[in-house]
């Protein structure tokens, strides 16, 4: 065996061999170990798009199903309602207080007020009120459907002898009425006149204000509710003898005189042409034409139940009158409507 001498700081042939291979093996490892380093290594910086491994057992890719268009529901045809029968127009109600339209009450699902005109409940307080009369406009007063203008100061001569104990009810109620329509700027009176039986002398009671002067009062909403309680107190009962109530309904010096009685007298004897005439010529008197043709009152006659055989009512309005409607009878269906429709509400 031969002996090998390795002379220091010679290296070996071989020796030289092996190293080259140890050094080209770890220079292709590092190589191949950068390759692979550069390769998992972006140089743009843009947003990365998902991938289906970018998390391992997840995937971010997610299919989100299109909506299914609804189908649109079309408006079904709805049929045209039949056209019903027209009613009539109604006829379009007029303000009796001042001549002008009144506008058509709101349809309400609560029940009607009551039927009392003037009351300190709340009801009444919701009623409109008269409304002011203008420079242009003259004020008016009207009593179931006779009417006058102007009329600043009204009187009312009330019968309440035995012949209007059937329409009396319906007198005070239509009386409340008129006066509720009147404007404060107006005044009135009422003078209620009998002859007691026995008695040979009219009995006149007036209306007071809380036992005030029985003379023209304003129209005023104390005034009226004060009214509305002093009618009730009138009681029918002996004659009617109108001549005395025109003198004092005439004395208050009024441009407006309502008369509402039944004036039929029965009595044996009695001479209907020679009384009318003795009313007439007192009247001609206390209210007497001025120059021009005109009287100061307008006298309208309003008749109860049946027409004045007579004929001293209706001589009173076609003499004393501004119309041919100054007079006008209330016949006994529209008393005993009226009576009935209270009966309802009750």
């Amino acid at each position: 065996m031969q002996d090998v001498r390795v002379i220091p700081g010679e290296v070996p042939r071989h020796g030289r061999l092996v190293a080259w291979a140890v050094t080209s093996s770890c220079i292709v490892h590092v190589a191949v170990v950068a390759a692979l380093l550069v390769s998992r290594v972006r140089f743009d910086f843009g947003p990365r798009p998902d991938r289906l491994t970018d998390v391992a057992g997840a995937t971010l890719l997610s299919f989100t199903p299109e909506p299914v268009p609804q189908p649109v529901e079309q408006p079904e045809a709805k049929a045209e309602p039949a056209p019903a029968a027209q009613a009539p127009a109604p006829p379009k109600e007029v303000d009796e207080r001042f001549g002008e339209p009144t506008p058509p009450a709101p349809v309400q699902d609560a029940p009607p007020a009551p039927r009392s005109l003037i009351s300190d409940a709340p009801a009444a307080a919701a009623s409109p009120a008269p409304a002011v009369p203008g420079p242009h406009m003259q004020p008016r007063a009207s009593f179931a459907g006779v009417e006058a203008s102007p009329a600043r100061r009204v009187v009312y001569l009330v019968d309440a002898s035995g012949a209007m104990t059937s329409s009396l009810k319906f007198v005070k109620e239509e009386l409340t009425r008129s006066v509720a329509r009147l404007h404060e700027d107006q005044s009135f009176q009422v003078i209620v006149f009998r002859t007691p039986v026995g008695s040979q002398s009219v009995d006149l009671s007036y209306f007071a204000v809380n036992g005030g002067s029985p003379s023209m009062t304003q129209a005023t909403r104390r005034a009226k509710i004060a009214l509305a309680n002093w009618l009730p107190q009138v009681r029918p009962g002996g004659k009617s003898d109108v001549l005395p109530a025109l003198r004092a309904a005439l004395s208050d010096s009024p441009d407006l005189v309502f008369v509402l009685m039944r004036s039929i007298n029965r009595s044996v004897g009695f001479d209907a042409e020679q009384s009318n005439r003795v009313v007439l010529d007192a009247l001609e008197s206390l209210n007497p034409k001025n120059s021009e043709g005109f009287r100061p009152a307008r006298i309208k006659t309003i008749q109860f139940l049946d027409d004045d055989p007579t004929g001293l009512l209706q001589e009173i309005a076609r003499l004393h009158g501004d119309s041919a409607g100054s007079y006008r009878l209330v016949g006994r269906a529209e008393v005993l409507q009226q009576e009935r429709g209270g009966e309802k509400e009750k």
